[in-house]
């Protein structure tokens, strides 16, 4: 059995309920002596004090990144050309060099002049230092699959990460993620051209 209080809005003015297997919660009053409710208050007051101080730190933090955004070195936004880019970063996960700063994003201007649609997905990056070495965060464009075509749009060479399939066909990115060729043969993802 379990003993549980609870202190309401009005002074000096307590329920206890006992918890146990045969009835669910059964509240009743109860008096209490007056060092009992100055105890019962000032924990009441501590756990307040301590859960408001918690969500000032979770605010306090919110407004320090707000105030240093993290930069993201060596990458330009295609769209506005802010370089470096601050705050959060959106690479295209189908153009190998493709990157959109908060604001473009935000009011939706990630349109441009090269192959990139606006209904391309979009990756955001928080932090590019946290991935370093992640195909995904670097630009790929060094990643070029010479004399090697993608069977399903003909792009020739294939920019970035080229998947071979089982069947002996080659797709580019874009081809594999919106899924042109069977979802069922196996491929073979390669990030690093011979």
């Amino acid at each position: 059995m379990q003993r549980m209080h609870h202190a309401s809005s009005g002074r000096y003015n307590f329920g206890f309920a006992e918890v146990n297997s045969q009835n669910p919660l059964v509240s009743f009053p109860r008096q209490i002596s007056g060092d009992r409710v100055k105890i019962l208050h000032q924990q009441t007051h501590d756990a307040i004090k301590i859960a408001s101080e918690w969500d000032n730190d979770k605010s306090r933090n919110r407004n320090e990144q707000n105030l240093n955004p993290i930069i993201h070195l060596n990458v330009t936004c295609d769209r506005c050309s802010m370089s470096p880019i601050e705050g959060d970063r959106y690479k295209c996960l189908f153009c190998p060099d493709i990157d959109f700063c908060q604001s473009c994003k935000s009011v939706n201007k990630t349109n441009t002049n090269f192959n990139h649609l606006s209904n391309h997905p979009l990756l955001c990056i928080k932090n590019s230092n946290e991935y370093s070495q992640s195909v995904y965060v670097l630009n790929r464009n060094q990643l070029c699959h010479e004399k090697i075509q993608c069977n399903l749009c003909f792009t020739k060479p294939i920019i970035g990460i080229r998947y071979e399939c089982s069947c002996g066909i080659n797709l580019c990115e874009k081809c594999e993620f919106i899924g042109l060729h069977d979802q069922n043969h196996h491929r073979t993802k390669i990030t690093t051209p011979k």
